[in-house]
């Protein structure tokens, strides 16, 4: 995974984040990165930053062909 230029955000780094939004962001934000920090810090989450080259993908394939990737 890692070897693909994917990389993990850590729950550390995911809690901080949410932080920054609930400090700064607009309320419909703030609403979600609350709840996103209730979860994440209950189940200790972590994030994989996806990073995947779609040149070659028309838009309209982009999910079944996203879906192809990360199951592999």
């Amino acid at each position: 995974m890692l070897a693909d230029a994917h990389s993990i955000v850590t729950n550390a780094d995911l809690l901080a984040e949410l932080q920054r939004v609930i400090e700064e962001e607009d309320k419909a934000d703030r609403q979600r990165a609350i709840q996103a920090k209730r979860y994440a810090k209950l189940r200790k989450e972590a994030l994989v930053d996806w990073l995947f080259d779609l040149q070659s993908v028309a838009r309209k394939d982009t999910i079944n062909w996203a879906k192809g990737q990360i199951q592999k």
